[in-house]
């Protein structure tokens, strides 16, 4: 994470220190591995806070462990859900997006296969091929939803721990993991309606249901909402979507104020379309 919120420290390497250095170097002194993310907690924001930023690290912990699918397209390449708040949706399925690079923007669901090291191979082995191809994006999109459920759960816990944390550079700190933790809630929500959206648009555009358009509708105002979020985080704090990693925008994904501004004009004028009945 330190990665791209430029190189700062934070609860984590401070737990990486007690690890390392604090407590391996001294026997004696060794305490249980609940005990140290205790004292990162009280270290970083106080012992009033820590029983709820515990509980809320374990939300977020339980999520990635339990529910992320961590497959080649999702979290390697094209790995566009680093840059999921600015994700364009567009209804012409031949339509190429902009930034379409490593970790960029995706016009379609392919991402969400297993696929054989990160490249198009065929999987020799019967089982795992097997297994493979059952893989589709309705288990990346039940994986995302139970994801952002228990991600949620932890958000709501470091919000019970606001007022506990003292004001100064314990409170600054905790807001702006807090600005973190929601950012990554809402890159996946956008992944979410992302792939709701591709399968109402394609059945929209081989039924011109007006059941399916209704549902299209809703889907783009939830992303309306979930981007707009993410831009007032932006907008809070540069640091949050940009990449310093990697020459930036070449390799690591980035999302910014102006191109999720961009992307919301566009997902706008769609849902006036779709209302005007121009698809």
């Amino acid at each position: 994470n330190y990665i791209h919120i430029g190189f700062t420290p934070s609860p984590c390497s401070d737990l990486a220190r007690l690890n390392m250095y604090e407590y391996v170097s001294s026997p004696e002194k060794e305490v249980s591995a609940e005990d140290r993310v205790y004292i990162t907690a009280v270290m970083n924001y106080g012992a009033d806070a820590a029983k709820d930023i515990i509980a809320a690290w374990q939300c977020f912990s339980k999520a990635f462990s339990d529910y992320f699918p961590y497959t080649a397209g999702v979290c390697r390449y094209p790995g566009h859900l680093q840059m999921a708040p600015a994700q364009p949706y567009y209804m012409d399925p031949d339509k190429e997006p902009p930034r379409k690079r490593s970790r960029g923007h995706v016009k379609d669901l392919t991402w969400t296969k297993v696929s054989c090291l990160m490249i198009d191979t065929e999987i020799s082995d019967p089982v795992l091929k097997k297994i493979v191809d059952k893989w589709t994006d309705a288990d990346v999109l039940r994986c995302m939803e139970a994801f952002n459920k228990c991600y949620l759960d932890g958000i709501a816990h470091m919000e019970k721990a606001y007022l506990k944390v003292p004001q100064g550079l314990s409170r600054e700190k905790f807001e702006h993991e807090l600005r973190i933790a929601k950012t990554h809630y809402l890159q996946v929500s956008s992944m979410i309606n992302f792939i709701i959206f591709i399968n109402l648009r394609d059945e929209y555009l081989k039924t011109k249901s007006d059941a399916v358009k209704k549902a299209l509708i809703t889907v783009c105002q939830r992303e309306l909402e979930s981007a707009g979020q993410a831009l007032r985080l932006c907008r809070e704090d540069s640091r949050i979507g940009f990449s310093c990693e990697g020459a930036g925008t070449v390799r690591g994904g980035v999302f910014t104020p102006a191109i999720i501004k961009e992307k919301l004009n566009d997902l706008k004028k769609l849902i006036d379309d779709l209302y005007e009945g121009k698809y």
